[in-house]
């Protein structure tokens, strides 16, 4: 017997024990249509929970009228139902944690003004928006510890960071490193035995040979009593 019947003719005809002969087109062509059916109910039922082994060894069997299609139903299952469950137990991290990864340490902006003269003594300020008066305090103050008046082998900026980039690490580790770095080069020009540090400049500076005088230059400028306070500090540390 061979004619095109639907898979509900093809079940009845089955259980009244009727052998029909399908073409293989036909046949084909019927899976291609039930696939699609078949994989979209797959997550409907992962969603539900994984189905207990003694259920499914209960479950009653696919109908004979299915044939084809209820093996390659059940073999596709078994193929993407565990290829699912393994995917959902993945555990991804969420954006807000890959973003703090990826965060680089926030880089500390200061700026340290050198004045390094021919006697081996260097004044060091952080002070910002130096003016003409600052640097002829300072000129004064080395000329009152020198003995003498001396013009400055040295006078340059350090400034960090040295380039605005989030992708590189700028931070205090980093800065004072490149710090160290500049430091040295000056002292080839011109060599430090005194290192005298103003305002809050100190915290950049290594502490071999150096003396903070805790001030701020702007202060110094209006007030007598912190020009006092800076002398004895200076002859503490025999500095006069």
């Amino acid at each position: 017997m061979s004619m095109d019947y639907d898979a509900g003719q093809l079940t009845y005809l089955d259980a009244l024990g009727i052998d029909v002969w399908v073409h293989r087109e036909h046949l084909l062509a019927q899976a291609q249509a039930e696939l699609p059916q078949s994989v979209q109910a797959i997550p409907q039922t992962i969603a539900l929970g994984t189905v207990a082994p003694e259920l499914t060894a209960n479950a009653s069997p696919a109908p004979v009228g299915a044939g084809f299609m209820a093996q390659a139903t059940e073999a596709l299952k078994a193929v993407v139902a565990p290829t699912v469950i393994a995917t959902r137990n993945v555990n991804i991290p969420s954006a807000f944690e890959q973003q703090e990864s990826l965060t680089p340490q926030q880089a500390p902006r200061f700026n340290l003004q050198f004045w390094c003269y021919s006697s081996g003594l260097w004044f060091v300020s952080c002070h910002n928006e130096l003016l003409p008066e600052h640097h002829k305090f300072v000129h004064n103050l080395a000329q009152f510890v020198q003995g003498k008046r001396r013009r400055p082998r040295h006078v340059g900026i350090f400034s960090w960071p040295m380039i605005d980039s989030p992708n590189i690490d700028q931070g205090v580790e980093v800065a004072k490193k490149y710090l160290q770095q500049h430091m040295e080069q000056i002292q080839q020009l011109s060599p430090c035995s005194q290192l005298i540090a103003l305002d809050n400049a100190a915290q950049w500076l290594p502490p071999q040979n150096l003396v903070s005088l805790g001030l701020d230059l702007s202060t110094c400028l209006a007030r007598g009593d912190e020009k006092q306070r800076i002398w004895k500090i200076l002859l503490e540390h025999r500095i006069l």
